[in-house]
């Protein structure tokens, strides 16, 4: 089963890679009419008053190796000045327009792919020398995420689907696949994936009800202001900012859901016989530790988001009342409170989804060996048949270092627990 979905995620991976949407160039990109991007080598740098004649050799599209001069002026603030040096790598735009005798060199900026490559691969290595196997299977199914986000909820929302109703959709398939990559079809994946879809949709709904009775515009930030030069400006910016909530709380909302099934997951292997409320205790119990952590992790993500215009803020002192009221400070408050609050509900959902789809008394093992199956719970007592070696098994109960169990003849004894192996719920 588990090999089934490893190979159905990575046919997954290929199609979305395929028929990408994104018309993906790397080296050599069009960026308008008669103009290109391209990779250029700073060959000389020769320093004057208040610029610098940069030297570039182009590494990349038709005028691979070709040399050209560019002037590189400084300015007043230092936050534009930038100082080249010889072997920096550039992008810079190439403008063949027909009007000009010699194409046109433009900086675009630094190339720092090369470095964002490097670091990619760095997290991707640990995650899988650390991890294993699993590392491996964490690797596959972060990399359905990035596809689906990018290759299907996106040209989704730009299709003119409803942004939230795509980020729901697109939330719920990666809770899913992911879930089944990482631990397979069991209870454990069923309780998470409760747990996670209620929380994840409980802060969508909130904030979404909050945004209405807020009356936000949507236009938060500069990439807000972009998008609405896109689809004639008919475009939904509440709804884009609330498929964002929705994205983001995902990721939190899954890994607390996840510990919580995990610990109950070993409470009830280890205690077969615990009551159904008493499990869901120690699931509420077990969320009140990892509940404070994980909300604290969200907020400080959020909080770290809007550091700058907090620190605009203060240094121009901004009251309070117009601080708290302005749409990006309530924004980044809603994003973070709405995020925590699914957090926060998702573990009773969680605990309660696990105690309920338990199946008490009846469970499924497997003989370690060949086992004496006994009379009764005692080592004294008639041996009153013999288990073969992986023979299949229904648990009826659990007492004292002994398991009843049914054979599939019908036939019911006791056996010692070092001698069977149950399913993983």
């Amino acid at each position: 089963m588990k090999k089934l979905i490893i190979s159905i995620s990575l046919v997954l991976i290929v199609l979305l890679v395929k028929d990408t949407s994104f018309n993906f160039q790397y080296n050599s990109a069009v960026i308008g009419p008669d103009r290109t991007a391209e990779r250029a080598e700073i060959q000389e740098v020769l320093p004057s008053e208040n610029s610098e004649r940069l030297t570039v050799k182009l590494l990349t599209g038709d005028l691979k190796g070709s040399t050209f001069a560019i002037e590189n002026n400084y300015y007043n603030s230092d936050y534009y000045t930038r100082p080249f040096r010889a072997k920096d790598v550039l992008i810079v735009a190439v403008d063949r327009s027909p009007n000009m005798n010699t194409p046109e060199i433009t900086i675009l900026n630094y190339a720092r792919d090369s470095i964002s490559f490097c670091l990619v691969f760095i997290f991707f290595a640990l995650l899988i020398l650390v991890g294993r196997k699993h590392g491996l299977k964490s690797a596959v199914s972060l990399m359905i995420t990035i596809l689906i986000i990018i290759q299907v909820m996106l040209p989704l929302i730009l299709e003119g689907f409803h942004p939230i109703l795509s980020a729901t959709i697109c939330c719920l398939v990666i809770s899913v696949l992911n879930l089944l990559i990482l631990t397979g079809a069991s209870l454990k994946t069923s309780a998470t994936l409760i747990g996670t879809s209620f929380g994840v949709l409980v802060a969508g709904l909130l904030s979404y009800a909050i945004g209405i009775l807020s009356r936000f515009s949507g236009l938060n930030d500069e990439d807000s202001l972009l998008l609405t030069t896109v689809q004639n400006g008919t475009i939904d910016l509440n709804g884009i900012l609330f498929a964002g909530i929705l994205i983001g709380t995902l990721g939190a909302v899954m890994d607390v859901s996840m510990s919580i099934s995990s610990s109950m997951h070993e409470i009830a292997e280890n205690n077969p016989d615990m009551d159904r409320m008493k499990l869901v205790r120690s699931g509420l119990n077990i969320g009140k530790d990892v509940m404070g952590t994980m909300a604290d992790t969200l907020i400080l993500a959020y909080v770290g988001t809007a550091i700058p215009l907090l620190l605009f803020s203060l240094s121009k002192e901004t009251p309070l009342i117009i601080l708290l009221n302005s749409e990006a400070i309530s924004t980044e408050i809603l994003r973070a409170l709405s995020g925590s609050i699914g957090i926060i509900l998702s573990i009773p959902a969680t605990s309660l989804a696990f105690a309920m789809l338990l199946q008490k008394g009846v469970k499924e093992g497997f003989a370690l060996q060949a086992v004496n199956l006994r009379a009764a719970p005692e080592l004294g007592e008639n041996i009153i048949g013999k288990l073969e070696r992986e023979e299949q098994l229904t648990i009826l109960e659990h007492k004292k270092g002994w398991y009843k169990i049914q054979r599939s003849t019908g036939e019911a004894g006791w056996i010692r627990e070092n001698g069977l192996t149950q399913k993983k719920l």
